[in-house]
């Protein structure tokens, strides 16, 4: 179906108190998305927004507008940006596709509110995007996709005062927030950083929510949203390890989602910290488990993949762990680096990628124990040591060490050393910490 890309529509002003802003994003005629850089020439009019050569996640981070809340961003740069966007666009462009669209949708209202633009072209295109995104929520894709379509659509309802928007929003929201949010706070495709990402975002409608007073039943999705916010900022808080950073179960990795104290400190400033969320939660139903004492922190996932029915998310990783050993990562998920559809991504998601055990035949396992890329564990008999702790095994067969690929974020591998235990019937393995 073609729409107009075009509406004739004045936007309101809308009040906020401070957000996270992202990364920098871009610098000196340069973009760099998922640790790849490129550039395109000078001035924004040669900006290629359809640009693909670094595949759909590239191209889609660009059409997302993060750059307008990177720091330093003035308002003729960015309306600057915005102009030769909107110039290049056109029916069956990236940035109308929903979930960029949706991302763009709340970048482009914050900025314009942060500072005071008051444009019919732009306010206009943004109407008649929002119309778009109205019409093509992402009920095929479910999952994060469909809630960053209804949490853009708040904004959007607050932008354009359009009460349409804002009910069919707070359905999708009371919908989703209750089956996408776990008893225990995760969220239900269990990857920490898309817990990340989907609170930040939470975090902003109820900065929104608790600052504009314009339809009649949005308290009662301010009382919903608080709600979910504490339980997710509890569950964050007990599976973020004590030097701040998330474990990498499923797809989760560095430089994407707001580290986990800034979200905290977003949540005090709508006051959330009235409501203590608690860091003793008793992780339940997202099916993982934290050991934590004053030597080591361990994350262990017991759980299901998540719902059956949006798998994409997850990885093969039953009874897979994470160790941390005096505030240092000692047993790492491999993580990952692409979400193409290559031997890398297949790789980064199957068993032997995770510290678990892989069953080969009837009578031979191996157990996969991935180290750190910055140690260099050493084998002395049924002993595996490293500087902080050892790895003791009894029943082994073989006990071997191999050089794997460690993921340090998108595009970003390095070697790193794995011990693989052959084994039959039964292993006992012990982590001896030294103090």
């Amino acid at each position: 179906m073609t729409y107009p890309l075009q509406r004739e529509r004045e936007g309101f002003p809308v009040q906020l108190v401070p957000f996270i802003h992202k990364e920098q994003l871009y610098d000196n005629g340069t973009f760099t998305f998922l640790n790849r850089a490129h550039s395109f020439g000078e001035g924004v009019g040669s900006i290629d927004w359809e640009f693909g050569e670094y595949g759909k996640l590239w191209s889609y981070n660009l059409n997302y507008f993060d750059v307008l809340l990177q720091p330093g961003m003035t308002r003729e740069f960015g309306l600057a940006l915005i102009e030769s966007f909107l110039a290049a666009l056109h029916q069956g462009s990236v940035g109308l596709e929903p979930y960029p669209l949706s991302l763009r949708g709340i970048n482009g209202i914050k900025f314009l509110v942060r500072h005071q633009v008051q444009r019919a072209d732009i306010t206009g295109a943004l109407f008649a995007h929002y119309t778009i995104l109205a019409r093509n929520l992402e009920y095929h894709l479910l999952g994060n996709h469909l809630l960053e379509n209804a949490f853009s659509l708040l904004y959007g309802a607050f932008f354009f005062r359009e009460k349409r928007w804002f009910e069919k929003s707070r359905a999708l929201l009371v919908r989703e927030l209750d089956e996408q949010i776990l008893g225990d706070g995760a969220h239900f495709e269990l990857s920490p950083m898309y817990h990340q990402i989907l609170l930040d975002r939470l975090l902003d409608c109820i900065n929104l929510l608790q600052h504009n007073d314009c339809f009649a039943a949005q308290h009662e999705l301010l009382h919903l949203s608080e709600g979910k916010a504490v339980a997710m900022l509890s569950w964050l808080k007990v599976m973020t390890f004590s030097d701040g950073t998330i474990p990498h179960v499923n797809d989760a990795t560095d430089g994407i989602a707001p580290f986990s104290q800034q979200l905290f400190e977003y949540a005090a400033w709508l006051g959330l910290k009235n409501i203590a969320f608690q860091s003793s939660v008793q992780l339940k139903e997202s099916g993982y488990r934290k050991c934590r004492n004053s030597w080591y922190e361990c994350v262990v996932d017991a759980g299901s993949i998540g719902p059956s029915y949006i798998p994409g998310h997850a990885h093969a990783d039953t009874l897979n762990f994470v160790l941390q050993v005096q505030g240092e990562p000692m047993f790492v998920d491999t993580g990952i680096s692409t979400y193409e559809k290559n031997l890398i991504r297949d790789e980064e998601r199957s068993t032997v990628a995770h510290n678990t055990v892989v069953v080969n035949g009837r009578n031979s396992s191996e157990a996969f124990f991935h180290y750190h890329h910055t140690i260099t564990p050493e084998l002395s008999g049924n002993r595996v040591v490293t500087e902080h702790a050892d790895l003791i095994v009894e029943g082994s067969q073989q006990i071997e060490i191999r050089k794997y690929m460690q993921a340090l974020g998108y595009n970003r591998r390095v070697e790193a050393w794995c011990v693989v235990v052959s084994f039959s019937n039964t292993l006992i393995t012990t982590i001896v910490c030294k103090k």
